[in-house]
């Protein structure tokens, strides 16, 4: 296997910067073939590329190697929490607390073919038979969790699943600004237990109202 002279030969490599950043979260996972810096960039140069893992190239490990430690970190949720680091950093730049009172949350469904695997549903609003990606970010626009499931799942139905997934990244939220058509009787219930104000839109406007 081709060995990589330089740690970021890659665009979408890691800088030294970034990964000084991150590498305290790694540093247990430290191999004696493999050091997690190019195990990730592997990670971040399929993700960019949109290659397949079997096409990666040979400068860096071997595909499954790279995949079997991918698999790893995300069943431990490990790779939420360089996001969730570099979010906090990035917001105090910005002049912010690290972590945010208000969230943000939409939807997009998108269309998929068959092959794209079972969960495909069709989006009657949107006449789109696909996937549905859930986002919520801050008011800055930094991402805070997504969430991937059928089209034909309901926006009420599914987004406090979504909401849970930011439940011990912040503050206690001070506004959640969702699309109004998502509330109902069934959403509210699901979320009594979370302190979010809805802010619905400005009336005759087509806009929010934060």
């Amino acid at each position: 296997m081709a060995s990589r002279n330089s740690p970021d030969q890659y665009p979408s490599d890691l800088t030294e910067a970034e990964w000084k950043q991150i590498e305290s979260i790694f540093d247990r996972f430290r191999f004696d073939n493999h050091d997690p810096r190019t195990l990730l960039n592997a990670v971040f140069y399929v993700l960019k590329t949109g290659s397949q893992w079997r096409m990666l190239l040979a400068d860096f490990p071997p595909w499954q190697t790279v995949y079997y430690h991918f698999r790893k970190w995300q069943r431990l949720n490990l790779l939420q929490r360089p996001m969730g680091r570099i979010r906090r950093a990035a917001r105090v730049a910005e002049g912010r607390e690290p972590s945010p009172s208000a969230a943000v949350i939409d939807t997009q469904s998108v269309d998929t073919e068959r092959q794209a695997g079972p969960r495909r549903g069709r989006d009657p609003n949107k006449q789109v038979t696909g996937r549905k990606r859930h986002v919520i970010v801050d008011t800055l626009g930094f991402l805070l969790a997504v969430v991937v499931h059928s089209a034909n799942e309901n926006d009420s139905q599914a987004a406090p699943s979504v909401l849970k997934r930011i439940l011990g990244q912040g503050r206690t939220p001070e506004g959640d600004f969702r699309r109004q058509r998502v509330q109902g009787p069934s959403w509210r219930a699901r979320l009594a237990v979370l302190p979010l104000a809805s802010l619905g839109r400005t009336a005759g406007r087509g806009k929010f109202r934060l």
